[in-house]
């Protein structure tokens, strides 16, 4: 039985992730626990919601950001996408790198004083209709490294992808571990 996600939906989602309901704000941390790999304790009492209006460019259609929380040190912005393309990628970038400017201080002397420490790191959440990297796994976390050696240069960004078509697949065979990430997700079922 293939799984339809016609509910996947950027309004029916972010009524769901932004909700104050005990139940709602649950849902949001298993994802963001699960995802980042971040306890859930740790993110429980530490975790707001801010604007999802970063205002990129007011000549671009559709370029205000699903949502974005706020944590002890990170930004995790939730990004909902339908289908893959070229557009969407450079927008969930545009979205993660206007963060970080917004950060740093416009006056000369604000940016001198910006340490590099206070940057807060982000961590882009897409709940992707689809697999982005077409190898058939549910979660897939990517960071900027060097190639060759495969060493990270830098862990201010990081993108998680969350592949829902990977559930069409799901069956009661699946392996434990399978299982176990699966239940992490939706509350511990």
């Amino acid at each position: 039985m293939k799984l339809e996600r016609v509910l996947l939906k950027d309004k029916v989602v972010k009524k769901i992730l932004t909700s104050e309901k005990k139940e709602c704000r649950e849902y949001l941390l298993r994802i963001i626990s699960a995802s980042t790999k971040i306890d859930i304790e740790l993110l429980r009492d530490n975790i707001e919601l801010i604007t999802n209006d970063i205002g990129i460019n007011k000549e671009l259609v559709n370029t205000t950001v699903d949502m974005i929380y706020k944590g002890e040190k990170e930004y995790f912005n939730i990004e909902i996408n339908y289908n893959k393309s070229h557009i969407v990628t450079v927008k969930n970038n545009i979205y993660l790198y206007n963060m970080i400017l917004r950060q740093v201080g416009r006056e000369k002397e604000d940016y001198i004083k910006q340490k590099y420490e206070e940057i807060y790191k982000k961590q882009d959440i897409n709940i992707n209709n689809y697999d982005y990297y077409g190898i058939g796994e549910f979660i897939y976390e990517a960071e900027m490294i060097e190639k060759k050696h495969n060493i990270v240069r830098d862990k201010m960004i990081k993108v998680i992808d969350i592949n829902l078509s990977y559930l069409d697949k799901i069956d009661y065979n699946e392996t434990v571990n399978t299982l176990m990430e699966l239940s992490n997700l939706a509350g511990g079922v």
